[in-house]
């Protein structure tokens, strides 16, 4: 499986179209209600990304076989290759592994998300540790990239939900306004 296949631009904008939308559908009673600032921050904590952190010191291996079809003068074999499963733990949200920020590199192995690790696996050879290294490396700074990406769209989002509160706390203003003017009253 690839990682870093979903631009994280693309999901900053459906996180601002979407947490704008639960704000501009508040009742009420929520937008009008001194703790409305609580709201807002469970809207923007389900939207928020906690960037994944790797843990190379807890790096874990597995020695396993895989076997491997090939051609050998039209006739098909198999043959068991010796390979290293290699499971690197992270903590942090599995989904940043999703989302590519504005600048990366691509790892130099596929790989899996199992729970809170990464999984690849490698050929059980002299140069496991540097693929590994590399791995590593790669994944990190594409991590940290996104980290100062998150870091510094969280306060534009945040500012953009007290906006369209504002804005809805305005629009029910307005309403009831017009609502004095009325000989009924409107529920």
């Amino acid at each position: 499986m690839a990682i870093f296949q979903n631009s994280w631009s693309d999901r900053q904008r459906w996180c601002d179209q979407a947490g704008g939308g639960e704000v501009r559908s508040l009742p009420r009673q929520s937008v009008n209600n001194p703790a409305v600032a609580g709201v807002l921050d469970t809207i923007s904590r389900k939207y928020v990304l906690n960037v994944a952190t790797l843990r190379p010191d807890e790096i874990r291996g597995t020695r396993k076989e895989l076997e491997r079809t090939f051609k050998d003068y039209g006739m098909t074999r198999v043959a068991k290759i010796p390979a290293i499963e290699v499971a690197i733990p992270f903590s942090g949200d599995p989904a940043s592994f999703q989302f590519s920020p504005s600048r990366y590199s691509l790892p130099s192995h596929d790989c899996e998300v199992r729970n809170d690790h990464l999984v690849i696996t490698l050929s059980d050879d002299d140069q496991v540790q540097s693929r590994v290294d590399q791995f590593v490396q790669q994944v990190a700074q594409n991590l940290e990239t996104l980290r100062a990406e998150v870091s510094a769209w969280v306060p534009r989002f945040r500012a953009e939900l007290e906006r369209a509160a504002a804005a809805r706390k305005a629009q029910f203003e307005d309403q009831d306004k017009r609502d004095k003017n009325l000989r009924f009253k409107v529920t």
